[in-house]
């Protein structure tokens, strides 16, 4: 009789903790290594994440509102370029499982050539470190591990040295598309990330006189190398208040928490590294006073950022002072989807009904992009708004 396979069932509070996790880790001033594993479907020929979403639709949504954007905003025609390859990134993943394949793909996701000249943040794209996404995919058994680390500078030198690494010579041209695929024992694609950073870093420590580099940031010999995505999951505290109290995107608060953690995070470089806080979940009088305590570095920290006009720039979004992100995030992790909006500098962030000239919308008429007010531009600047 043949054994039957269970598929994980979908849990959003998993996967909104993730969103938050991965995202907060990538707007720090540091490294960034998440690891992802997918579980094969064979039934649907489907990859399952961890917290039971099916991989493919966030691909495919990804793609159907890029189409739309570029639509209306033509000049950010590189954003659906983009997602066609990374929806066919998904492809080689699938037949990856299925033994089409080799067993190991690697992924070079470059900044994007179009915003390597662009003076501020845009989209999420953070013009001054210039990351990389560089993804090792790798199949195990039924299962697709996934480690994605970022490198800083989108250094061209150095991110062909991977590809001499594996025995490839890139093309001219936008990397994403040039993707790698060999097969490798167990132990060479546990040790392959390492490899790979340590050969982009060593491109930049000859092209820079010997300075130190991990992960293209060039780093201090006193300084704490720390993964920002590991620090993110160490603050308990402010990892249970922000799931507990549902803090979104689009609050003030989620400005201070960023700007919170960074805080932490910059103390934690300067060393020595401190022990996470835990929280006491179990003691209700104790968590009040936790809670206390954070609400009031939440509010310093906030302010700080705010005086010193700091953004937070990440996957798909830019945080900005005035407390909104700029841009439409597609999803939320592994490097995928960033987006960029042709309403950004006015935080306009999603298509919807405006609540002032559309309401109610008539017969099929076209959703406007609105603000987390709720009203189109030219409503806003009638009500007295930036318009």
């Amino acid at each position: 009789m043949r054994a039957t396979h269970e598929i994980r069932t979908y849990d959003p509070e998993k996967r909104r903790e993730e969103d938050f996790v991965t995202l907060a880790a990538e707007m720090l001033e540091g490294q960034m290594r998440t690891p992802t594993e997918y579980e094969y479907d064979p039934g649907t020929d489907e990859l399952i994440a961890e917290d039971g979403s099916r991989i493919g639709k966030i691909f495919d949504d990804s793609l159907d509102a890029a189409k739309e954007m570029v639509s209306d905003a033509p000049q950010l025609s590189f954003e659906l370029r983009r997602r066609k390859i990374e929806r066919e990134e998904y492809d080689d993943m699938l037949a990856m499982m299925r033994g089409d394949l080799p067993n190991t793909m690697v992924v070079v996701s470059d900044f994007p050539p179009e915003l390597m000249d662009y003076p501020e943040d845009v989209g999420g794209y953070n013009v001054t470190r210039k990351q990389t996404m560089l993804r090792v995919i790798t199949k195990q058994d039924n299962k697709l591990h996934m480690y994605t680390q970022s490198l800083d500078r989108s250094d061209r030198d150095g991110l062909e040295s991977m590809y001499q690494a594996l025995g490839f010579a890139p093309e001219e041209g936008e990397l994403l598309g040039q993707r790698m695929h060999v097969d490798l024992d167990a132990e060479f694609q546990e040790k392959l990330v390492d490899e790979l950073t340590n050969a982009y870093d060593a491109t930049l420590r000859d092209k820079h006189g010997g300075n130190e580099f991990k992960a293209g940031r060039r780093v201090r010999q006193w300084e704490n190398i720390i993964n920002t995505y590991d620090f993110v999951r160490a603050q308990t505290d402010i990892l249970h208040f922000a799931m507990h109290n549902e803090v979104t995107a689009d609050s003030r608060q989620y400005y201070d928490i960023v700007a919170t953690i960074a805080q932490r995070y910059a103390q934690a470089k300067e060393g020595p590294h401190k022990a996470p806080r835990n929280l006491s979940l179990t003691d209700p009088a104790t968590l009040v006073v936790q809670y206390s305590r954070l609400e009031q570095e939440l509010s310093e920290f906030g302010q700080q950022a705010r005086a010193e006009g700091k953004s937070f720039s990440a996957c798909g979004v830019t945080l900005e002072v005035n407390d909104s992100l700029s841009g439409e995030s597609q999803l939320d992790n592994n490097g995928y989807g960033n987006k960029t909006s042709k309403e950004e500098k006015y935080n306009f962030d999603a298509y919807r009904y405006c609540v002032s000239c559309q309401a109610p919308p008539k017969g099929k008429e076209k959703k406007k992009m609105c603000g987390p007010c709720g009203l189109c531009r030219s409503c806003d600047k009638k009500a007295g708004g930036k318009g």
